[in-house]
């Protein structure tokens, strides 16, 4: 049993290698997709209950296609991580087996320079295919660059406080751009009032919730761990207090409050209250860590499919409404 177990351990392990040579991680691919299709189903409620339709074809190519642009836009922080990562062995990693940092192209070809040119070769190609197809992203994806290139490599220098700050921004700087990439493909313009109350009522939580959880990877300093929950009242503050300038952005463009709020109230019923029993149920599945890579590629795929499942079906019952 061991020994059939051990086997398809080393099966999968190759599967991921090649993968990951492909797409260069194929967790954050993973982890990307179910992101872009909790905040875009998210999103597509609010709009359409706002009166902003999107088709059908649309539809499928905002759940499909946007994941995989924002992955080969994101990607370079992924190389510029390991690689900065990679010469820090003995540093505080997450709680997954090592062995999977070492599916990684650049861990598990020692950083040669070969594997970090094909990396970033691997990058370029897919930034010429997404401006050869979409041009006009152009200054989107330049202006997303500029924030999260210097930010990566902050965050993979510095450890501590920095560290824990810088993946927040990078998750934040990385949520609004799937955002900005919808609303400029689907409507060809960047509809900042409603936008700005997505990020608001969503997107600026998820990304608090995202940045507490990796809290708990993170080496804080000491003083930082004795005030834990004043940091998190303040954090709570600043978002209540963006939240609201938010709020008042898309109230001066003419929406009525009681609309504003029967959207996001839905979209939390039919999207976020779904995600969290399917998150509670993979809890008890694989448990509150993964101890094992493989355990971390299974959570990811059945989260991914299971993902997907509700954000279809939170957009057909809105449908049928």
């Amino acid at each position: 049993m061991h020994e059939i177990e051990h086997r398809l351990i080393n099966v999968v392990r190759k599967i991921v290698l090649i993968f990951n040579l492909i797409v260069y991680r194929v967790d954050a691919l993973l982890r990307n997709f179910i992101d872009s299709l909790f905040i875009i189903s998210y999103t597509i409620i609010v709009y359409k209950l706002l009166n902003l339709p999107i088709s059908g074809n649309a539809l499928w190519f905002s759940l499909l296609c946007l994941p995989i642009i924002l992955h080969a836009s994101y990607l370079v922080t992924y190389i510029i991580n390991d690689i900065i990562d990679y010469k820090n062995d003995n540093e505080h990693k997450s709680r997954i087996d090592y062995s999977f940092y070492n599916l990684r192209p650049i861990y598990y070809f020692n950083s040669s320079r070969l594997i970090v040119i094909y990396s970033f070769l691997i990058y370029a190609l897919s930034i010429i295919i997404i401006l050869w197809f979409k041009p006009d992203l152009s200054l989107f994806l330049a202006m997303f660059l500029a924030v999260s290139i210097p930010t990566a490599i902050l965050h993979s220098v510095f450890r501590g406080f920095i560290r824990f700050a810088t993946f927040g921004l990078l998750r934040l700087t990385k949520y609004v751009y799937l955002l900005v990439l919808f609303d400029n493909t689907i409507y060809n313009c960047v509809h900042i009032d409603v936008l700005s109350w997505v990020i608001a009522s969503f997107v600026i939580p998820y990304t608090m919730y995202a940045s507490i959880s990796y809290g708990k990877f993170v080496y804080l300093p000491q003083y930082m761990l004795s005030r834990a929950r004043e940091i998190k009242i303040i954090m709570i503050l600043a978002m209540l207090s963006i939240s609201f300038l938010m709020f008042i952005t898309i109230i001066s463009s003419g929406y009525i409050i009681t609309d504003i709020l029967k959207a996001s109230i839905s979209g939390y019923l039919l999207i976020v209250l779904p995600v969290f029993v399917v998150r509670q149920m993979l809890r008890k599945i694989f448990g509150s860590t993964n101890l094992f890579f493989h355990h971390h590629i299974a959570r990811l795929v059945l989260g991914f499919v299971l993902m997907f499942i509700v954000a279809i079906n939170a957009i057909c019952i809105l449908d049928m409404l």
